[in-house]
C-alpha cells in the first residue's frame, strides 16, 4: 500500500504537455516567476494622485477612473507579460459615513445629518427648517397620495399653517472625493409617526430616485478636474 502511495504521490507531481487547437495546455497550474515590483501607493484624495503624477510620473502612464471613489495610476503594458504596474491608487472613505438612504430615522438624527453630510443649498435648508419644525401630531397621513404629503408646521402657540412636505427634492449629499462638487440628484421625502410602543416619534427617510445616475456623473466630474490638473496625461473614464 505505501508503495502504491508513492507511486500515486509521484504521478501528481508530474506535469504533462498537451496542445489543443494550436494552443499548449498542462496538467497543473503553473505560477509564473516575474520580477518584483514596488508596492502600490495609497492616498485618500484626489491632490495627493496629482502631487504623485507631477513629481513621479511615468512615461506613458494614464490614469483609470475606476468609479465614483476610485482612481488608479497605471502604466503601460509590458510586453514580457501583458501585465500593468500601478504605481498609486486614491480612495474616498466618505461612503463609510454616508446618509442611511431608503431607512427610517428619527428626527433629531435626520437634521443632524442633513446638516453635516450634504452640501448647503437653498433645497437642503428649505428641508431642515421644514424637518425641524414639523410636530409629532402635524402628520396627516390621510393626506397622503403618494407623491405629496401634507404637514402643518407651528410658527407659535395659537398659530400654525399647512403646508406640503417637499417631494421630490434635489440635494448634494458627500459621496465622492471633495476637491470635486458633489453630484446632485433626486430624493423622494417622507415622514410618518413611529408604529411601536417603544418606537414612538417622527421618522424622517430619504429615498433615492435617480437610479443611481450620480455615480456617472461623479466620474466625469473627477475626469473633468484631473483633465485640468494634469492636461498631459490621458485620463480614461
Amino acid at each position: 500500500m505505501l508503495k502504491e502511495a508513492m507511486e500515486h504521490i509521484e504521478s501528481l507531481a508530474k506535469v504533462a504537455k498537451f496542445e489543443y487547437g494550436g494552443r499548449n495546455y498542462t496538467s497543473r497550474e503553473l505560477s509564473s516567476v516575474r520580477p518584483p515590483r514596488a508596492g502600490v501607493i495609497k492616498v485618500n484624495t484626489l491632490t495627493g494622485l496629482v502631487d504623485y503624477i507631477l513629481k513621479y510620473g511615468s512615461e506613458g502612464a494614464f490614469v483609470w477612473v475606476t468609479d465614483h471613489q476610485s482612481v488608479n495610476y497605471l502604466s503601460v503594458l509590458h510586453s514580457d507579460w501583458q501585465d500593468r504596474d500601478k504605481f498609486v491608487t486614491a480612495t474616498t472613505d466618505l461612503y463609510d459615513c454616508a446618509f442611511p438612504f431608503d431607512s427610517w430615522i428619527d428626527q433629531e438624527s435626520f437634521n443632524i445629518k442633513l446638516q453635516s453630510q450634504f452640501v448647503k443649498t437653498e433645497a437642503r435648508d428649505k428641508l431642515l427648517q421644514f424637518a425641524g419644525t414639523i410636530r409629532n401630531e402635524s402628520i396627516e397621513i390621510s393626506e397622503d397620495d403618494g407623491v405629496t404629503q401634507r404637514g402643518q408646521t407651528s410658527a407659535g402657540v395659537h398659530l400654525a399653517n399647512k403646508v406640503d412636505i417637499p417631494n421630490p427634492v434635489n440635494l448634494q449629499p458627500f459621496r465622492t472625493f471633495p476637491e470635486i462638487e458633489q453630484p446632485e440628484s433626486q430624493f423622494v421625502f417622507r415622514v410618518k409617526n413611529g408604529e411601536k410602543s417603544y418606537d414612538k416619534g417622527i421618522k424622517c427617510a430619504l429615498f433615492e430616485a435617480d437610479g443611481g445616475a450620480w455615480k456617472k456623473s461623479s466620474i466625469l466630474l473627477i475626469k473633468e478636474y484631473l483633465a485640468k490638473k494634469l492636461p498631459d496625461v490621458t485620463i480614461v473614464a
